[in-house]
């Protein structure tokens, strides 16, 4: 068993969960600096395996407890343990893991500790117990060794090691069961002083009372006397009242008798109340009903259907004056139209009339503008030859230059035709994509206004309305069923409330208890879902009885009838346990299991005593019949009492009477006045039934009306449902229709802009024609120039040509101002013409057919189609409403009926009760007489019971001190009686308790005489304890010392091979234990510490460093490296005689020089193959001969431990140590 992996979290300055894992079961070394956490690992391993951390303050808690940031509140600490052969597991109880480990857990809190065994919360001592188990003990202070501990043990004295040895031999519980025999000594000792005492007291005591005694008996003659003389008067009285009670019977049976005819007639009129009662109830449920609901819910319904018929008169009205304002708009509508149109055509045709004037002028205009430029341009290329050719010396000049101005001309020709090819090819294109829009454009419209579009909206608005048609038939038939739902819930209601009141009736029939018993069955079989099978309800609710034998039924029955008949005892037993937790009443249960069927009863025949079989005459299911002969199986009913009680006793059975009175076969009869004004429980168990029938009707039918409402609420969703797809539709298909008259208004724009483009290029086309007529014009011009001769001035046929084109020119300009003037005025016309069938009548023709197309046959035909659908809805509301109206008076008639019923019912009523109040006061004339024999007879029995009562606390007498009085009269009885008294008035100071204290006292005297030996006794058991304990205590330091001596011995050897060492024990002198014996004799204290001393005063070493031959010297002369070698042999021994399965170094070589580190080093390798070492160290001896290493880091105010290799453990310590000697 070893110590397998340790989590740490919260504890000190281990902040985070640090695990170490894969603990070696040999040696494991740890490394780190100062400060970082090594100490407060052992410290760790202390706080679970140990005592040192117990009984913590608050302060204290929270110093181990990280505080580093405030956010621990918590720390725990969990070792595991490797533990194959499952011996720790075996002390626990606990199950052994596959992994065969133990898991020990301390969580310490601010207030309290936690611990844990494998997840499972246990107490400190189970921890303990568990190691102690495998041989840690978490007392012994070397399994773990501190910092600080080596030192302790080198600096010890002779009497702190005897100390050490004795903690390692047990002696302190030796010592412990020394005390606690010696403490037990002088209480023996105490105990044994104060019975001597007492005794002596009592010795005393018992002579006062044995002369007390003689004066008791005395006392007690003349008591007995007078008892007896007080019996005999007591007696005598008690006979006369007797016979007096009996004289008063016979009188108040008379008067009872007398009045038994007016009680007759009073039960009657009771019963008639009753009924009444029970016919206004219902008459007053039926009127509140009637009023609540039937007459609440005519009223809706003519209301509502009123307001229906009013609102599909209104719409038809309503569309009536649209249809008429349609018609009349459709008329002004197409007059103003044709108008319209016939303004249009004449404007139109005024317009076509302008239109070829307006292209002749616009044609001559262009024509003229293009000839005066033309001349134009050939006056000035005339003009411009003057100087044109002036800068030019020769003719080849010229010729170079006209050359260089023809290629221009031919190069701008070519450009000129190019740019032409491709304003005819955006011409082109132009008129090509106009088209494809205006395709684009008349499909669109087709799509916006098509005959589909409106083809497919009339077949949604036709579906639209027969939806909203489903939707309002569907909300009717929901307020329908409302309407009953509320009819049926008052039913409920009343028929709750009648079921309250029948139970409340039933309650006053039985104790509390038995009451809430059975509301506990009922809600217990609901809670439980019980199936209704298995409890079938109380027993008077499973049978039925004629009136005649009812009362014979309920006398016989008892609370038999509240019995709870189920179907088995496993039912019996589930219901009683859970009445039982919930405290909820006693209830008796008849399990049909366990009924057994009577063996055949002799009834006698009914020639014998005119008799017949209760059970003959109550009415059960078959199932029942058992349960039913258990209670009513052995009762006959007989005429009277006298037959019953001759039968009864005949044929071992019981005798009831019709008016409830009872004989059985005992004898004993039963009966007398019978309240026949209180309610019979089978009166009540049967109004229960019925009412709860009524009530469990209106129930189901409340829930298959829910049921019905809730289909009707999916029905109506659903059709709610449809409608909105459908309004979806019709608004997506309006949608689309609003974006395709977008996309087509979008179209026709583009068509406009591709017509202003088209005419711009055409614009263009003809100026660049006329550009390439006037470069070919001049270079023609070039060319005549090539061929003539070079001159410098204009020839007179040029001149003269000038002359005539300017002439030309004056002329043409003219004729271009006056075509200019015309044509202008044209266009103010045609602009004007334009803009009045544009601006005007074209919109308000096209306003005008607009609306005329939403007023079309179809839009006619669909509110002719409106009235038509309105005729028949309109004829079913004044029929519904006619309806409506003689069902709201035909419930006005039955409620007027009912409140009729009732009146008449209150007149009987009162009438019966004036009746009854009559037969009252006949009968209170009777109840005075009865109720002054009652007082008497009251007073006559008080007097009895009290004399009765006297002659109770008189006791029991002798027949001998009675009968010796007995022929004395009353007067001489009495006068005896005073003198007795007088007698006894005088002992007044008689101690009346003077036997009983001296048995008492005597028996107490032998009881400390047999306590007074047994002390004796114990005190010599005790002596010999002491002396045995002792003698163990001796024997086992003896034994401990010489394996520690040997132990001590041997390691010494192996740290030291050079040296040799050994340990001696000193005893205490003789002479000097009797001289402190001598000096405290009389003192208790001083006699304890003789049992308790130790027979040693203690353990000294002397070792010898450098021969096994030289004189050893004690341990106080050695340096401190060597204390410590000697101090870790010392430890080392002690372990090796009582071993444990793991050891923690903190440090152990700290103060040992090179040589001695690597023999501690050495034998601690030599150990470990036996038992666990965790150890620290700062130095490398023990890192060559480890088997794991670990290293503790202290970073950001945390610890934390990781495992390392052997190599960096060294490099570790040997860095530290350079940088200690830097």
């Amino acid at each position: 068993m070893y110590v397998k992996r340790i989590v740490i979290q919260g504890f000190k300055t281990y902040k985070n969960t640090t695990v170490i894992e894969d603990l070696s079961p040999n040696l494991n070394v740890v490394v780190g600096s100062n400060g970082s956490g090594k100490s407060n690992l052992f410290a760790a391993l202390r706080f679970v395996l140990t005592d040192a951390y117990k009984g913590l303050r608050r302060e204290e808690r929270h110093a181990l407890i990280h505080q580093g940031t405030g956010s621990v509140m918590s720390a725990f600490v969990e070792i595991e343990f490797n533990d194959p052969e499952g011996q720790m597991a075996i002390s626990t109880g606990l199950q052994v893991t596959q992994a065969e480990t133990i898991k020990v857990r301390r969580t310490i809190g601010l207030k309290k500790d936690e611990y844990s065994i494998n997840g499972k919360t246990c107490h400190k001592g189970d921890i303990a117990r568990m190691l102690e188990s495998v041989g840690f003990s978490p007392s012994n202070p070397y399994n773990i060794v501190p910092q600080g501990r080596i030192v302790a043990v080198t600096n010890a004295k002779d009497e702190e090691r005897l100390s050490l040895l004795e903690e390692v031999v047990g002696a302190k519980s030796f010592e412990a069961k020394l005390q606690e025999s010696l403490n037990k000594m002088e209480t023996t000792n105490k105990d044994s002083a104060k019975i001597e005492a007492e005794l002596t007291e009592l010795q005393e005591r018992l002579d006062e009372l044995d002369e007390e005694r003689r004066d008791l008996e005395k006392y007690q003659a003349l008591e007995r006397d007078r008892k007896a003389f007080q019996f005999l008067l007591y007696d005598r009285e008690l006979n006369e009242v007797t016979n007096s009670i009996e004289k008063v019977e016979d009188e108040y049976s008379t008067t009872l008798k007398s009045s038994e005819k007016y009680i007759e007639e009073l039960e009657k009129r009771e019963s008639l109340v009753a009924d009444i009662n029970k016919t206004l109830q219902k008459t007053e449920a039926d009127t509140k009903i009637k009023e609540a609901n039937d007459l609440k819910s005519e009223k809706a319904r003519f209301l509502e259907a009123s307001e229906r018929k009013a609102t599909l008169q209104a719409r038809y009205k309503e569309i009536q004056k649209q249809s008429k304002e349609y018609n009349e708009q459709n008329v002004i509508d197409r007059k103003s139209l044709a108008i319209i149109k016939e303004e249009i055509k004449k404007k139109e045709q005024e317009l076509q009339e302008l239109t070829p004037r307006f292209k002749d002028l616009t044609a001559e205009k262009a024509h003229y503008k293009n000839q005066i430029s033309e001349l134009e341009n050939i006056v000035v290329e005339l003009q411009s030859k003057r100087g044109k050719y002036a800068r030019f010396e020769t003719q080849v000049e010229r010729d170079t230059w006209l050359g260089a101005e023809m290629v221009a001309v031919e190069q701008e020709l070519i450009r000129g035709e190019k740019e032409l090819q491709e304003v005819e090819f955006e011409i082109q294109k132009t008129a090509d994509v106009m088209a494809e829009l205006n395709q684009q454009i008349d499909e669109l419209s087709d799509s916006v206004s098509g005959p589909g579009i409106e083809a497919e909206m009339q077949d949604l608005d036709a579906e639209i309305d027969a939806c909203k048609n489903d939707y309002l038939h569907r909300l009717d038939e929901r307020k329908e069923l409302w309407r009953a739902e509320q009819k049926l819930q008052a039913i409920r209601s009343s028929s709750s409330d009648a079921l309250k009141k029948s139970e409340r009736d039933l309650e006053e029939t039985m104790d509390r208890g038995l009451a809430s018993g059975l509301r506990a069955v009922n809600e217990i079989v609901e809670r439980l879902k019980l199936p209704p099978s298995s409890v079938h309800g109380p027993l008077g609710e499973l049978l039925k009885v004629s009136p005649k034998y009812k009362t014979c039924a309920e006398v016989v029955g008892g609370n038999s009838l509240f019995h709870v008949v189920v179907e088995n005892d496993e039912v019996a037993s589930i219901l009683m346990n859970e009445l039982f937790s919930t405290k909820s009443g006693r209830i008796t249960f008849i399990p049909l299991n366990r009924i057994q069927t009577r063996a055949n009863i002799e009834y006698p025949s009914n020639a014998e005593g005119d008799c017949t079989p209760l059970i003959l005459k109550i009415k059960c299911d078959k199932k029942y019949e058992a349960a039913m002969n258990h209670v009513f199986g052995k009762t006959i009913v007989v005429r009277d009492l006298v037959t019953g009680s001759r039968l009864a006793k005949k044929y071992k059975l019981d005798a009831v009477t019709l008016d409830g009175d009872r004989a059985n076969s005992r004898g004993v009869v039963s009966g007398g006045y019978h309240d026949y004004h209180k309610k019979a429980k089978l009166d009540c168990l049967k109004e229960i039934m019925s009412v709860k029938s009524q009530h469990q009707k209106a129930v189901l039918e409340c829930e298959s009306l829910g049921d019905q409402v809730a289909e009707i609420d999916a029905a109506i969703d659903q059709a709610n449902s449809k409608l909105k797809q459908c309004a979806k539709r019709k608004e997506a298909i309006q949608t689309d229709a609003e974006q395709l008259r977008w996309k087509l208004n979008k179209k026709r724009s583009e068509l406009i802009l591709l017509d202003q483009d088209a005419a711009t290029l055409r614009q263009k086309r003809e100026k660049l024609k006329f550009s390439l007529k006037l470069a070919q014009d001049k270079l023609a011009i070039y060319g005549d120039d090539l061929t003539k001769p070079f001159v410098n001035e204009l020839s007179s046929d040029e001149n003269q040509q000038i002359n005539e084109l300017s002439r030309k020119i004056k002329e043409s300009t003219k004729i271009f101002t006056r075509i200019t003037e015309d044509l202008s005025s044209l266009i103010n016309k045609l602009d004007n013409l334009n803009a009045e069938i544009d601006s005007k009548l074209k919109p308000q023709e096209k306003y005008l057919i607009n609306f005329l197309d939403e007023m079309n046959e179809d839009s006619m035909a669909m509110l002719k189609q409106k009235l038509e659908r309105l005729e028949p809805e309109i004829k079913d509301a004044k029929a519904l409403e006619d309806l409506s109206r003689e069902n709201l008076e035909q419930t006005r008639n039955e409620l007027a009926k009912l409140k009729e019923e009732s009146t008449n019912n209150q007149r009987i009523l009162e009438k019966a009760n004036s009746q009854q109040r009559s037969l009252l006061k006949n009968l209170e004339k009777f109840q005075k007489d009865a109720e002054k024999v009652i007082i008497r007879k009251t007073t006559l029995s008080n007097r009895r019971d009290e004399l009765q009562q006297k002659i109770s606390e008189i006791g029991l007498l002798s027949e001998e001190s009675v009968a010796q009085h007995e022929r004395l009269g009353s007067s001489e009885i009495l006068d005896k009686l005073k003198a007795v008294n007088n007698k006894l008035s005088s002992m007044t100071n008689v101690n009346k308790r003077a036997i009983e204290n001296f048995k008492r006292f005597s028996e107490k005297r032998e009881e400390l005489v047999g306590r007074a030996e047994e002390l004796v006794s114990s005190q010599k058991s005790i002596e010999q304890l002491i002396i045995s304990l002792k003698k163990q205590k001796v024997e086992g330091v003896e034994t401990t010392f010489k394996k520690v001596a040997s132990n001590f011995t041997t390691l010494f050897e192996m740290l030291v091979p050079n040296g040799k060492g050994q340990l001696l024990i000193h005893r205490r002198e003789d002479n000097e234990s009797t001289q402190s014996s001598k000096k405290s004799k009389d003192s208790a204290a001083s006699r304890r510490d003789d049992y308790i001393g130790s027979a040693y005063s203690g353990v000294s070493m002397k070792v010898s460093f450098n021969s096994k031959s030289n004189e050893q010297t004690y341990v106080e002369q050695l340096s401190g490296g060597q204390k410590t070698v000697c101090a870790i042999a010392l430890i080392l021994a002690i372990q090796m005689v009582d071993p444990a399965p793991f050891y923690l170094f903190d440090e152990i070589d700290a103060a040992l020089d090179k040589q001695y580190r690597t023999s501690v080093a050495n034998v601690m390798s030599r150990l470990s193959s036996n038992a666990q070492f965790i150890c620290t160290t700062f130095r490398t001896d023990l890192l060559q001969v480890a088997n794991n290493f670990y290293r503790v880091k202290f970073e950001n105010r945390v610890s934390s431990v990781t495992e390392v290799s052997k190599q960096s453990a060294i490099n570790f310590i040997q860095g530290r140590n350079k940088l200690g000697d830097i």
